[in-house]
């Protein structure tokens, strides 16, 4: 197996799958490169004259030389006239030439003038250019999760929830990870580690109290969880009482969670989808508020049942 190693490349052919994809979920792909046969996964169908940087290995597979990349990015031109030659290449019915007239018309501005193109031109530039960056910043956003102790797969449930904001939302709250199903609460606090996120503050706190509640009841099959259950669990992730408390109180107040009785908690999604079985464990409409208002000490968020 060679030196790994990055490569610059321009897809002329596609091998496998022999059909297009654009669900944007990661595919596994083999393809023809101006630098040799190249395979690994990518979130988007390289089309021909597509420009890829990939970082891998060569390795021989049926005494064929190959190149194994594990991370590919979209050479997506900055000089205005070489994207506009780029974006041509891939738009189809329009060329070199059409590139050169619209270079001559609008120079280095030409993308704030497609609206003033012909349909003809200005719809396959468009979306040529719109999937451009797409998928630039999906890649982005996958070299951003595997480079911050994150897996591909964590990156494809962040795009499919924030989209382009994907990068700038884990940035932001590391921990917000932990909402999408299937990655949990300790992958997120590894990535937000690597991050240098404030491991002390209360978002960490809330999105702990709110990845366990929700794992309990997942785990135990009820639809409500105690909350000195809660406050026991929340001690292996190093998380005071105090703060367990004050992070209920904010979960109760966006209403992601909502207080049972005098003494369990339960989310609002189930409350939504199982309210008999949360009125059948709640005493009374008053009992809950006044759980609430003597904890906490201010007006309760009420559990509104059918």
């Amino acid at each position: 197996m060679g030196q790994y190693e990055q490569i610059s490349c321009t897809v002329s052919r596609v091998l496998f799958p022999r059909e297009e994809f654009a669900d944007g979920r990661r595919r596994f792909v083999v393809m023809l490169t101006n630098m040799g046969k190249a395979k690994g996964e990518l979130p988007f169908y390289p089309h021909h004259g597509t420009r890829l940087v990939l970082s891998g290995r060569d390795e021989v597979y049926h005494g064929e030389r190959v190149f194994r990349f594990d991370r590919a990015e979209q050479d997506v031109p900055v000089d205005p006239r070489a994207l506009l030659d780029y974006a041509a290449k891939l738009s189809k019915g329009v060329g070199p030439r059409t590139a050169d007239k619209v270079w001559e018309q609008y120079g280095a501005d030409w993308q704030k003038h497609l609206e003033e193109m012909p349909p003809s031109v200005a719809i396959p530039l468009g979306k040529t250019i719109s999937v451009l960056f797409s998928n630039r910043r999906r890649l982005d956003l996958t070299m951003f999760c595997i480079q911050n102790g994150g897996t591909p797969s964590i990156a494809e449930k962040a795009w499919e929830a924030w989209g382009e904001s994907a990068v700038a939302v884990i940035t932001d709250n590391p921990w917000a990870l932990a909402r999408l199903d299937g990655i949990g609460f300790k992958t997120a606090d590894a990535i937000a580690e690597k991050l240098g996120a404030n491991k002390a503050g209360q978002r960490r706190a809330i999105a702990a109290i709110d990845f366990i509640v929700s794992d309990m009841m997942s785990s135990s099959g009820d639809s409500i969880v105690r909350r000195d259950d809660v406050y026991r669990s929340i001690q292996d992730f190093g998380i005071s009482r105090e703060a367990a408390s004050i992070s209920i109180a904010k979960l109760v107040r966006d209403g992601r969670i909502q207080f049972v009785g005098m003494d369990s908690v339960t989310t609002s999604k189930v409350v939504d989808e199982e309210g008999d079985i949360v009125r059948y464990a709640c005493d009374s409409q008053s009992t809950f508020s006044k759980d609430f208002s003597v904890c906490y000490g201010n007006a309760p968020s009420r559990i509104h049942l059918p």
